[in-house]
């Protein structure tokens, strides 16, 4: 790896200008040394705002699917990112790019539970998403929404989850239930162990809260 070119990532990180962004886009595309990808990912993630024109435009610019794949994930993680591009994409053909829309929905929905199209997306792609790991992604960022008690107990009664994800329902439940949440899980039967344990820990954190 040219340490020259890593040096020259490193000197763009903080308050690039248009060429530095486009510069260090160049260094996402298939073939280029993992460091120097990673660096110039992480000095785009660095760089804010002024990254996100140029990064929008890298869906209309590629179809590689691996650098999609990178270029979501670092619009997840800028908080200027706006929210329809995630929304765009939460049907992409690649796992990776719905699962970085899933995540910067959550990351910029942190605490809002009021937008119900939204909920109702994320709910979609919890139940219907063929990959294990999106929809487990999205119980997470529903997590983060802040959502009522209601919410989770109307999960909790649901079927059609796999068990993956919905041991992580029923975990995050311990922090989000409430009395009927408590009543829920201690009448519900489990063939899986993991998910009666969990349930189990779930039940004991809300009474610990009375």
């Amino acid at each position: 790896m040219p340490i020259s070119q890593l040096k020259q990532i490193q000197s763009v990180s903080s308050n690039p200008s248009f060429d530095d962004i486009s510069f260090l886009i160049s260094f996402l595309s298939p073939g280029i040394n993992e460091m120097l990808q990673t660096a110039a990912a992480n000095a785009l993630i660095s760089a804010g705002k002024p990254a996100v024109p140029a990064l929008l435009s890298c869906f209309e610019s590629f179809a590689d699917d691996s650098i999609l794949s990178i270029v979501s994930y670092i619009l997840s993680q800028n908080p200027s990112s706006p929210l329809s591009i995630f929304l765009e994409n939460l049907s992409h053909r690649n796992p990776d790019v719905r699962k970085n829309c899933v995540t910067g929905i959550g990351i910029l929905q942190a605490g809002n539970s009021r937008d119900l199209l939204l909920i109702e997306n994320l709910s979609r792609v919890l139940y219907e998403d063929p990959d294990v790991l999106v929809s487990y992604e999205a119980a997470l960022s529903l997590e983060k929404i802040n959502l009522s008690a209601d919410f989770w107990n109307a999960l909790l009664k649901g079927q059609g989850l796999d068990n993956h994800v919905f041991n992580k329902i029923i975990e995050i439940s311990g922090t989000a239930g409430d009395d009927a949440t408590i009543r829920i899980l201690t009448q519900m039967e489990f063939s899986d162990e993991r998910l009666a344990k969990t349930a189990k820990e779930s039940v004991q954190k809300l009474k610990n809260k009375k």
